[in-house]
């Protein structure tokens, strides 16, 4: 994806300042990638809905989706940092499927899920640290300064997704069984 558009912009000549270029693709693959979760974690799956257990269902796949997030593991080399990162994925996971059971439409995540991402995209677009990626023997198992916080926040995130998602919209989502869009 990444290949084409450097093509296209080489063959219509356009020139851009190398970040913008950067930045450009990262806008495009950070919205492919982000659309690419939500199906998978959001829309395949909540899209026929249990009898009974919603809120069990909605754990089990925002553990997933933050397990999906141990793959940081390569980039950042630390253990427990990428496990703040699968903490809060998970809490973030909470808030997401809570808020599309409650619309009934995918754009809404999708775009919440890209604003989350494209903050770290962009950090790491200005960042004159080279993005290095990590061997399994290189990995660090040193405690991180962030576990403390990332339990909280993740927690926070989790008790948010009950807040959006009321007892009464899950009683209206098992009865119809399927997420209506109330765009």
């Amino acid at each position: 994806m990444f290949l084409t558009l450097f093509i296209v912009i080489a063959l219509i000549k356009i020139e851009f300042d190398w970040r913008l270029s950067l930045l450009i693709l990262a806008i495009i693959g950070t919205l492919i990638f982000v659309s690419f979760e939500e199906l998978v974690f959001r829309g395949l799956p909540f899209s026929s809905l249990p009898e009974y257990g919603l809120r069990l269902y909605q754990h089990k796949y925002a553990i997933l989706f933050g397990a999906a997030h141990f793959g940081n593991l390569l980039y950042n080399g630390n253990l427990m940092l990428a496990m703040n990162q699968v903490i809060i994925a998970y809490g973030l996971g909470m808030i997401l499927s809570a808020v599309y059971l409650k619309y009934g439409s995918l754009l809404h995540v999708v775009a919440l899920h890209f604003i989350v991402n494209i903050t770290k995209e962009y950090d790491l677009l200005f960042d004159d640290d080279p993005i290095r990626i990590y061997s399994l023997a290189e990995i660090s198992f040193e405690i991180h300064e962030l576990v403390g916080f990332s339990f909280g926040l993740g927690l926070m995130c989790a008790a948010a997704s009950y807040a959006i998602l009321s007892r009464e919209d899950i009683n209206r989502l098992q009865a119809g069984r399927s997420i209506q869009s109330t765009n």
